[in-house]
């Protein structure tokens, strides 16, 4: 006869991300958005090395959010 009994599977819980981290996250997806729009708008007006500049830190911190995502799935 056993002796132990049978564990029922847990249900997976979803990504381990911390509410503050994913408020960290929304604000800087919002800020990216904000920031993209404004250069957009106006593009015409912006010098080149500062559209630049602006693409390399948005693509930084598209980096930055994936990873987090990452570490969170």
């Amino acid at each position: 006869m056993k002796k132990s009994r049978t564990h029922a599977r847990r249900k997976s819980r979803g990504p381990k991300i911390s509410r503050s981290r994913l408020l960290l996250l929304r604000n800087d997806l919002d800020g990216m958005r904000n920031t993209m729009s404004h250069t957009c708008d106006n593009f015409w007006v912006i010098s080149e090395h500062d559209i630049r500049e602006t693409l390399a830190r948005t693509e930084q911190k598209i980096g930055r959010a994936l990873d987090m995502l990452k570490t969170a799935a």
